[in-house]
């Protein structure tokens, strides 16, 4: 069955992902799907606006790039109404033109009708539960009489709850070029829209329009509504574990830490999942660092290794290039985000691949690689456990070596027995163990099926163009080695120069991270299969990212760059501990977070991570790469100050104290006053309840009230007058 997607001009220009999903659907059905390239629009804005002429000219663009084909697919009401209904209609006068038209017509279908009238079970790789609402456009609903086969399809999806929008049948506004025309009286209409869809209490709307999604997308964000917005064929296809309509690839909401951690502590289940886990991964530490007297000169060891290679790192850079080529391997180099994911697709897509199954990399978050990948069709699918858990939870990682860390046992299970549905899975999910058996048959398909295996790196060899990873759960070699392409992900600063250079930093990292003297697997990949291996890929392609990283090196953050990743700073921080990994805002969060994530998103949007510390030091003393963070942070909030990005209040409160404290005479007087001054208005309670400036104090704790006179004072008054 060769299947013609007619694509329409909001997909190709605003979310190609829908486009994907249908060739997904289409593809599942056994069909052909082929997209003609001399499509452009359906010439629906000419014809509502009276532009016969021009609608007619590409309407005859359009018959001509479809003609002969059996089926006609639509991925939009208002689009395949204009084929089917109004296509004959500016041809009534032209009896061979007309012709051609009613075959077009006969053959075009909107998409979510052609799959139910196909009996096309649809399949989610990626499960989506929850409330889902259904809007239907008044082309498809009144044009077309579509509004039972979205809402059969919907039903056939485990976990999902359909809920109805009350008057469904209204308007939402949209209209093509009315909304800009009658902006006030569209934005009316999709007001009552928005509060339908809110009062509904779904989780996600759908709908098999675009317009009309973007229309009540854009009103719902503009509101700070929750409800995330996709396309009915992204649902469908299971690909909603991106962003939906109007959202950003993991946008950062750094400058909000405040309200970040403002909710994180009043959240009682994370409070309860942080203080269980932080407790585990000190305890583990000490313990490991007990039975190894040498780790002091381990650490230097290591600090000296990552400190000569950065010295050198243009050198062990190209070095590891040509040994990866003449294993037989290819190194590609991306400045920015964009570059690397660009990289990866353009890989992918020579590759042939539909299926991705991706190992856990910090980098691959950093340049929001499944973002992009899901935008250009492809079937993502995170293998790490803690990986896979926020996948299908919609959630970042909270942490760098833990990414559910967050989650609760019972949040897990809950999550695993709304999205799991296929037969002989194991249950009920009481344990840990049967959390992991019923994960590990889930994902067993994607191993066997993926075309891509996508991992990162610990460490990169120079020696021998070897990547290694440290893993505790086998997906990252399973990602690697099944798969036909394997990718690896990794910063440029991951170089280390020979594998001696590697077994030193491997025996700080387990410690440091785990508390483990070796990670249940340590895995060397040395290019692709060669002749006489039994296993392996055919393509081995490593994606060097730089993404700002060059400019730190001999700069004021250079000792950044000796970061193993290990998150020991993490767990020893007692601001992280409180608050945990959501609450910075970004891919990298703790104190490591506070110094990288202002030098990738810039200071502006990051400059509150830097100051969500008491630098207390913690993070310094059991770093193993004795990176000073607490000097970094510092070096950021001097830029701040420079750049004058402290708030008012803060800026005003520091000169005002700066004035006094450069003149000892005028600052003594100024001191001596305020004290008696509290001390007095303290009335013998010897404390304070509240006070004006000192809300920020006075919220949790009170503050105590001075003695009386200043020490200053009182010496004076004491010390023998020469």
């Amino acid at each position: 069955m060769r299947v013609a997607l007619f694509v329409t001009c909001l997909v190709d220009l605003f979310r190609p992902s829908v486009g994907f999903a249908a060739v997904r659907l289409l593809e599942r059905l056994g069909a052909e799907v082929v997209v003609p390239p001399e499509q452009t629009c359906c010439g629906q804005p000419a014809y509502n606006n009276g532009d016969f002429e021009t609608a007619r000219a590409i309407a005859r663009q359009v018959i001509a790039a479809f003609d002969g084909f059996d089926h006609v697919v639509v991925p939009s009401g208002s689009c395949a109404g204009m084929l089917v209904k109004h296509y004959p209609e500016l041809f009534r006068d032209e009896p061979e033109t007309l012709a051609r038209a009613q075959a077009l017509a006969a053959c075009t279908r909107e998409l979510s009708a052609f799959l139910a009238e196909s009996g096309g079970e649809p399949v989610v790789d990626a499960p989506f539960s929850g409330k889902v609402a259904m809007h239907d456009s008044c082309s498809a609903r009144r044009e077309l009489g579509i509004h039972a086969a979205p809402r059969a399809l919907l039903g056939k999806l485990a976990g999902v709850e359909s809920v109805e929008l009350k008057e469904a049948e209204t308007c939402c506004g949209f209209g093509g070029t009315f909304c800009v025309k009658y902006p006030d009286i569209s934005a009316r209409m999709v007001t009552d829209k928005v509060e339908a869809v809110i009062a509904s209490g779904a989780d996600v709307l759908v709908s098999g329009d675009l317009g009309c999604l973007m229309n009540i997308a854009g009103r719902l964000r503009r509101m700070d509504s929750t409800v995330r917005v996709y396309h009915l064929a992204e649902l469908l296809a299971g690909m909603t574990s991106g962003p939906g309509i109007g959202e950003a690839a993991m946008k950062p909401t750094s400058a909000a830490f405040s309200d970040n951690a403002h909710r994180a502590l009043h959240d009682v289940t994370l409070q309860q999942a942080l203080a269980k886990a932080g407790v585990g991964f000190v305890e583990k530490r000490r313990a490991a660092l007990s039975d190894l007297p040498e780790f002091a000169a381990l650490r230097e060891a290591g600090r000296e290794i990552k400190d000569h290679t950065l010295a050198n790192l243009d050198h062990y850079l190209l070095r590891f290039e040509q040994q990866v080529q003449a294993s037989g391997g290819e190194v590609h180099w991306a400045d920015t985000p964009a570059e690397a994911c660009a990289a990866v697709l353009d890989i992918c897509t020579r590759a042939g691949a539909k299926r991705v199954a991706k190992g856990k990399s910090m980098v691959g978050e950093e340049i929001a690689i499944n973002d992009a990948l899901e935008a250009a069709g492809l079937d993502v699918v995170e293998t790490d456990l803690g990986e896979y858990i926020i996948q299908i939870a919609h959630e970042p990682p909270s942490h760098i070596i833990a990414p559910a860390v967050h989650k609760t046992r019972q949040q897990i299970a809950d999550l695993f027995e709304n999205l799991h549905h296929q037969p002989d899975l194991t249950r009920p999910l009481e344990t840990v163990p049967q959390i992991v058996d019923e994960a590990r048959q889930i994902l067993r398909d994607t191993f066997l099926s993926a075309d891509v295996g996508i991992t990162g790196a610990n460490f990169l060899i120079a020696e021998t163009g070897s990547t290694v990873i440290v893993t505790n759960e086998g997906n990252g070699d399973l990602s690697a080695t099944l798969p036909r392409v394997h990718i690896v992900l990794a910063s440029i600063e991951k170089a280390v120069p020979t594998l001696e250079d590697a077994s030193v930093l491997l025996r700080l990292l387990a410690r440091s991270a785990t508390g483990q003297e070796i990670t249940s697997y340590t895995t060397f990949f040395t290019g692709p299969r060669r002749g006489d291996d039994v296993d392996g890929p055919e393509q081995f392609h490593v994606v060097l990212v730089d993404n700002g990283r060059s400019r730190m090196l001999g700069g004021a953050y250079h000792e950044m760059l000796r970061c193993i990743r290990c998150g020991a700073c993490l767990n020893h921080c007692p601001v992280y501990s409180a608050v945990g990994g959501h609450a910075y805002g970004w891919v990298y969060p703790g104190p490591m977070g506070a110094v990288l994530t202002p030098l990738m998103v810039g200071l502006d949007e990051g400059r509150p991570l830097p100051n969500a510390s008491t630098l207390c030091g913690r993070c310094e003393e059991v770093c193993p790469m004795s990176i000073p963070l607490p000097q970094l942070l510092r070096e950021h909030r001097r830029q701040e100050f420079e750049r004058r990005l402290a708030a008012p209040r803060s800026r005003w409160a520091l000169a005002i104290w700066a004035f006094f404290a450069r003149r000892p005479q005028l600052y003594r007087w100024a001191s001596r006053l305020g004290s008696l001054l509290l001390n007095k208005s303290s009335r013998g309670r010897g404390r304070f309840r509240s006070l004006p400036f000192a809300e920020g104090w006075t919220a949790a704790r009170d503050l105590p009230a001075p003695q009386g006179d200043t020490f200053m004072a009182q010496w004076q008054r004491r010390k023998p007058h020469d």
